[in-house]
């Protein structure tokens, strides 16, 4: 998955739902927004190329990371 808005897939509502997991989700939406994961524990790391000043500064909050339960991986 590129990080380019071209290529993320919005929900309807505009929101956006990045899939991390080991597992290629069987869901289209969450399969074109994926990043492969490694099985088992991993440190989630965000990098700013080109910050906006709030970023810079330290005023802007990342939204919060939710765990789902697995989904099911289709079998193989």
């Amino acid at each position: 998955m590129s990080l380019d808005g071209k290529e993320l897939k919005f929900a309807a509502d505009g929101s956006l739902t990045i899939t991390i997991s080991h597992a290629q989700p069987t869901d289209e939406l969450a399969r074109a927004n994926w990043l492969p994961a490694p099985n088992g524990q991993f440190a989630l790391i965000v990098r700013a190329y080109v910050p906006m000043q709030s970023v810079a500064e330290g005023s802007y909050k990342l939204p919060n990371v939710q765990r789902t339960a697995p989904a099911a991986t289709g079998g193989g």
